[in-house]
């Protein structure tokens, strides 16, 4: 058992196999705090297995019923002394149990971009491994926080508070383990400026993502990355969703900003879905603060089970880009339009028409219909009115809307009128319809119908009819 604990303590690695390293069995539990790391050289390589300013490795680990393995870190400061000088991690953690860590600072090559280098790697191949931290601060790194993938199991919870990570490719970038067993992965109130994404979440599930705010920006190192869709929060669900099941949230709250992204390829996106089935889950998109993007919501083929809220948009292209699966995702719209626009297809408001012009009036017997073709289940309020032209005597004078052809409404049943009484010859009439409800679940035609009895002569129909999305 190895434990440290001091008012401060400075080390300096000076060459390029340096690393504080330890290799402890799983009985054993690890404290540093008050730490100051100070590479001199380009630490690229080191005895240990993994090149870190701090390595430190369970060689069993702990699983849900064996010992329990703690690491706890506060106050670490890993801090390069000149360019050029930097760690390929700063804190490199392997199947640690428990592991907490408070007030971690790790700064990468201030002068070029370094596409290996990470503040902190969180490898575990344990279901029972748990990692939380709070207070973590990374500069100029390819990674703030990163979770390799496994090829069976992945960490069962993985918490991230407060995090800053500046001039960074990617934010968090989290796998989960290829047996869809990792559970949870939270992460709340991180912020920062980042090239490729803010936070890249894959697998994992249970996902809470608040509070956070990410910029887009092209890095002030040298040689940096040109992403391809830069965005600030990818989802994304690659394998099979267990059947005890899965949710995903980004909530409320959360903000991208792609002002000062320039160089570019694709669009950049404020969330990106990817690859998620429906199946075994239920997960959502709040309502986000998203500027200055082409894309706010990236829904990408295949992907199925989300409910997307109204976004919160200025300067976006587009708010939502829906190639999941037809049907599949639900699209919440406003609750009201105070633009003065008319509503999209599938929004509360949509409207559609149809109508029969007077001098297109067609000569008929009873009953004659004019219909309009409903593209979208949901439901709606269809209304509309009916006009005769007399050539003769009138005693009867109907009209209604009704999904079914030829079919007059009853009354009771909405969208009914009916007067039996007489009409002056040649005199023309007309009459509202009174208002439908159409509940449907498939494409359907509303038909507006309309009937008179008439003597010899000939008689004329024409009307509107039109049907809006409550």
């Amino acid at each position: 058992m190895f434990a440290t604990k001091s008012s401060s303590c400075t080390i300096n690695l000076t060459t390029s196999t340096s690393s504080i390293y330890f290799n402890e069995g799983p009985t054993n539990k690890i404290t540093i705090q008050n730490l100051t790391i100070v590479p001199k050289v380009a630490i690229t390589s080191t005895g240990s297995p993994n090149a870190a300013a701090l390595d430190i490795e369970y060689s069993t680990g702990g699983t849900n019923n064996g010992p329990v393995t703690s690491v706890n870190l506060k106050n670490i400061f890993i801090i390069p002394d000149a360019a050029g000088h930097y760690t390929t991690s700063g804190i490199y953690l392997y199947n640690t149990n428990v592991t907490e860590l408070d007030n971690i600072y790790e700064g990468g090559d201030s002068g070029t971009y370094r596409s290996t280098t990470n503040g902190v790697v969180y490898d575990t191949n344990n279901t029972g491994t748990v990692f939380t931290s709070h207070h973590l601060f990374f500069t100029d790194v390819a990674n703030g926080v990163l979770v390799p993938v496994h090829a069976t199991h992945g960490p069962q919870g993985i918490r991230i508070y407060d995090l800053d990570c500046v001039y960074c490719n990617v934010g968090v970038n989290a796998t989960g383990g290829s047996d869809g067993l990792s559970d949870q992965l939270v992460v709340q109130g991180a912020e920062g400026a980042v090239t490729t994404a803010g936070l890249s979440i894959n697998n994992f599930n249970h996902v809470s993502v608040s509070g956070n705010y990410w910029f887009l920006i092209n890095s002030n190192l040298t040689s940096p990355p040109t992403p391809a869709n830069p965005t600030c929060y990818i989802l994304n669900w690659g394998i099979a969703i267990p059947t005890n099941g899965a949710n995903n949230s980004l909530a409320t709250g959360n903000t991208c900003d792609g002002a000062q992204m320039t160089t570019f390829t694709g669009s950049r996106v404020g969330v990106y879905l990817i690859g998620v089935s429906n199946t075994n889950m239920a997960s959502a998109v709040g309502t986000q603060t998203l500027s200055n993007l082409d894309v706010g919501v990236q829904i990408s083929a295949s992907t199925a089970g989300w409910t997307i809220s109204k976004q919160a948009t200025k300067s976006v292209t587009l708010e939502v880009s829906n190639g999941g699966t037809a049907g599949a995702n639900t699209l919440v719209p406003p609750l009201a339009v105070t633009d003065g626009s008319s509503r999209a297809a599938g929004l509360v408001g949509e409207k559609i028409s149809s109508s029969v012009a007077v001098g297109s009036a067609p000569r008929y017997r009873y009953p004659q219909d004019s219909h309009v073709g409903v593209p979208h289940p949901g439901d709606w309020m269809c209304y509309g009115d009916v006009g005769f032209n007399p050539g003769g005597t009138i005693s009867l004078l109907q009209g209604g809307i009704s999904p079914t052809t030829t079919t007059m409404p009853g009354l009771g049943s909405g969208g009914a009128f009916f007067f039996a009484t007489a009409f002056t010859t040649g005199i023309g009439s007309s009459f509202p319809v009174a208002p439908a409800t159409e509940n449907i679940s498939a494409t359907t035609t509303i038909y507006l119908i309309a009937g008179s009895n008439f003597g010899t002569s000939t008689q004329a129909a024409y009307g509107f009819i039109e049907c809006r999305r409550m």
